[in-house]
């Protein structure tokens, strides 16, 4: 089924249904109920060549379609937000987003992927990871001045790689620090 809900002023599309669910004013949804049906969206691509299916996310700063403005420093250019039902509403549970990491020129987007998870009992996600356009990874960190930074936040730090054959945990290697107070 396709929906049209002109009503709204934005001219949402709904496939699956007539019931908007969404937020953020999407245009477009698609929606499943009952049934063994699962939501979602497939892209499928069939060509005998090495190009891909994409999800293509595009920004401007400016507010005509088809014009060009360019964005700024910290900009979210596109995101994928995971959400689950608390028994009355959808609510935000992790997230992947794509933000500008410097000042953009012409042939010239830095950028910058951050990854979101909400704890038990959080009301909203919190960055835990991201990786800059520079290539250096902070886990815990918003700034990571290395390749590769994990910062716990407290007073000691430990780094453990592990294995398990049996359901138990073996420590490979461990690394601990701690402040002597």
């Amino acid at each position: 089924a396709l929906f049209v809900d002109a009503g709204t002023g934005d001219g949402v599309v709904i496939c699956g249904s007539d019931t908007v669910v969404g937020r953020f004013g999407a245009p477009l949804e698609v929606t499943t109920h009952g049934g063994t049906n699962r939501g979602g969206l497939m892209i499928s691509n069939f060509q005998a060549a090495a190009t891909d299916s994409i999800i293509d996310f595009n920004k401007s700063r400016n507010d005509t379609v088809g014009s060009h403005t360019i964005v700024q420093d910290d900009d979210n250019i596109g995101s994928l937000i995971f959400r689950g039902s608390d028994g009355s509403a959808f609510v935000d549970a992790g997230a992947i987003g794509c933000q500008v990491d410097g000042t953009p020129g012409s042939s010239d987007m830095p950028g910058r992927l951050v990854f979101f998870t909400t704890a038990d009992g959080a009301s909203g996600g919190t960055e835990r990871m991201r990786i800059q356009s520079n290539g250096h990874i902070g886990i815990g960190t918003t700034s990571p001045a290395y390749p590769l930074v994990i910062s716990t936040g407290a007073s000691s730090a430990m780094l453990q790689l592990a294995r398990g054959t049996d359901g138990t945990q073996r420590s490979i290697l461990i690394f601990r620090s701690s402040s002597q107070g």
